[in-house]
This record gives structure tokens, sequence and C-alpha cells, in this order.
């Protein structure tokens, strides 16, 4: 993929962070706002798998968040979308951030397994913290027009 092709495809100016990951769960691209997220340079990212990334999930309630419980895991087992799973993520570089994650499948319409996944990441702000307030759902920003703008139109997600 060309360097234009990629930075459009992950949107290098989204204030979300958008990861790439291909079939057998490698990171393949990132934008900016996921390397600020995940506390790590981009080529510290790239080519590993998203256990390998040196950060920890909380639940809200601060209990670990199990590997097979993270979006990434669920979408790719279900072939599913997993949607707005609100977790703390403690990067090994920086401050722990508030965030909402969703994992989406780019499927191929005759492929018998999703093709790879698009995970965004959502940092939350105190102030939705506060209007949604403690323990209720948060809506990460997972509108089709975020989808759709990361998504080619034969890889969305026929589920819809």
């Amino acid at each position: 993929m060309n360097p234009s092709a990629r930075e459009a495809l992950v949107g290098q100016d989204a204030g979300d962070g958008m990861v790439i990951l291909d079939a057998h769960g490698f990171v393949r691209h990132c934008n900016a706002a996921a390397v600020r997220l995940l506390g790590a340079a981009e080529a510290e990212i790239l080519g590993r798998g998203w256990d390998e990334l040196g950060v920890t999930l909380q639940r809200e309630d601060g209990s670990p968040l199990p590997p097979a419980e993270h979006p990434v895991a669920l979408a790719r087992s279900a072939g599913r979308p997993c949607r707005d799973v609100t977790m703390e993520l403690r990067p090994s570089h920086g401050p722990p951030k508030r965030i909402s994650a969703t994992a989406e499948p780019v499927i191929e319409p005759d492929a018998r397994a999703p093709l790879g996944l698009v995970l965004i990441l959502h940092e939350l702000t105190q102030a939705e913290g506060r209007d949604r307030g403690e323990g209720s759902p948060v809506r990460a920003r997972d509108d089709e027009s975020v989808r759709d703008s990361v998504l080619p139109p034969r890889t969305r997600d026929p589920f819809r």
C-alpha cells in the first residue's frame, strides 16, 4: 500500500486512534492518535500482535480485562463488530487513559473469515464520563461515517 493511500485509510488527522490488524491479529497500520494513546513509537507497534504492545487493560471497575474479552478477540472470534467497550488503557509509557474501543471485522462477501480488523480507540473525557454516569454504556464515535471513511465499500460489514 502506498503511503498516501495508507494515510487516507487510517485517518492521520482523525482524533480517534485507528489500528488496522491483519487476519492473524498483527498490526499493519496505525494513525498518529493510536501511537499517542498506546504510548509507543509506530515502529514498536507495527508488526506486533495486540497482546504484544505492552499495554495493560482494565475494566471500569479496575479489575483486569482478560485478553479473551478484548474487543479485538471478540470481533475475531465472532466475525462481527464489538462496539463501545469502555476500559482503562495503561500504556507502558505515559499516563493511563479511559477509552472506548470498537473492533470492526473487515469482511469480504465470499470469505469464510474476516480479512482483518479495524480497531477504533476513542479517548473519553471526564465530561463524557460525568454526562453518562458511572457504569452506564458509553457510545464511541463509531457511526457509519467513521466506519465508511475507513473501510472500502466492498468490505463493509454485511450484518449491519
